[in-house]
């Protein structure tokens, strides 16, 4: 039995794989992909440059897991003062490609936003308003946490919500 499937090159030196998820939300439709080694791969490229024939023999099992497909955002503040309704925003997200390269380019970000509340609250500081710190979920996989607390608050640019108006400059001091 033959079936297609797609190779990718790793994309980085020293043996280091980094394995991007697959974009389509019809898993049943997603053509398996595997991701050597930048050398392995190589050699894969090389023997074809020389028009030699490379058979790959691939066991790839998936599981799906349809219960707990949901995700929640959890929005922490830090309550405001006379100015409450107005709403400082801080923002990164948590979620991660499969092989967790997140750590850093997502995680780090939330990171940074919540030792800034920290030390806000630690300096015993009362802001004006509310700080707002959502450390999004379902981001890399359609910005669905922040557009969806977008919708839930602002409303959309065509039926905008009382939270959407923009503060004018002079109420910014």
């Amino acid at each position: 039995m033959s079936l297609s499937a797609r190779i990718d090159d790793a994309a980085r030196r020293d043996g280091i794989v980094q394995a991007q998820g697959n974009r389509r939300f019809d898993v049943t439709t997603a053509v398996p992909s595997i991701v050597p080694r930048n050398d392995d791969y190589g050699r894969i490229e090389r023997l074809l440059a020389d028009g030699d024939e490379v058979r790959t023999e691939l066991e790839i099992v998936n599981r799906l897991y349809p219960a707990g497909t949901t995700s929640y955002n959890a929005i922490p503040e830090i309550p405001g003062s006379d100015r409450a309704g107005e709403i400082v925003m801080l923002g990164a997200h948590l979620d991660s490609w499969p092989s967790a390269t997140g750590g850093t380019d997502n995680a780090v970000g939330c990171a940074v936003m919540m030792e800034a509340a920290r030390l806000i609250q630690r300096a015993g500081l009362q802001p004006r308003r509310t700080i707002r710190v959502p450390p999004w979920s379902g981001e890399e996989g359609g910005i669905l946490g922040s557009q969806a607390h977008a919708k839930a608050h602002l409303g959309t640019a065509e039926d905008a919500k009382p939270e959407w108006l923009p503060v004018p400059a002079s109420r910014l001091k």
